[in-house]
């Protein structure tokens, strides 16, 4: 009997912002829809009127702006599979095979927000030329991406690098607050 390689795994790295400019772009329409509204509350004067239309109409465009910048948002995602990793960046995706990697580790950089990382070695040389997409990463000899304030998501991503190949996974490596990742 045989069994099936396990599951791809795919950690959106911009989720969570999405979540949050909809409920704040939510919430800033319905305060200028209620800041529009109140005008007809009675003993409001014109100056006060015209004041909470300006008002509401400020904050309803800034909640409108916000939900349009949603539907725009670049995409950007890692998938962690049996070939190995893909980056999917708004630069154009770059497909990494587990054998070009000599090793991977996630950085952990401290700060008022903790930052996280990923910086993988490549296992040759000719790495460089055949992912050309990957130079604004590279750091000496290293490549450096950076995957945002979300443990929940370098944890998810160390997971699925144990799953898939064990053997490059160096773990999360906290950084000073002086060291650069």
């Amino acid at each position: 009997m045989t069994t099936a390689p396990p599951e791809p795994v795919v950690i959106d790295l911009v989720a969570r912002f999405g979540r949050l400019i909809l409920i704040t772009g939510a919430l800033l329409v319905l305060i200028g829809l209620g800041s529009v509204a109140a005008i007809f509350l009675p003993g409001l004067d014109a100056v006060a009127q015209i004041t909470l239309v300006g008002a509401g109409l400020v904050i309803g465009g800034l909640g409108v702006a916000l939900l349009t910048m949603l539907r725009n948002r670049p995409r950007a995602a890692i998938l962690v599979d049996p070939v190995g990793l893909t980056l999917d960046r708004p630069e154009g995706a770059a497909i990494l095979n587990w054998d070009d990697l000599a090793s991977f580790e996630i950085l952990r950089q401290r700060g008022s927000t903790d930052f996280y990382h990923v910086k993988f070695r490549p296992s040759t040389e000719v790495f460089a030329a055949a992912h050309p997409e990957l130079a604004d990463l590279r750091e000496a000899d290293a490549y450096r991406y950076n995957i945002g304030p979300y443990r929940a998501s370098a944890r998810r991503l160390e997971a699925a690098v144990i799953r898939f190949r064990p053997e490059l996974r160096l773990g999360i490596r906290t950084l000073g607050w002086s060291e650069r990742p």
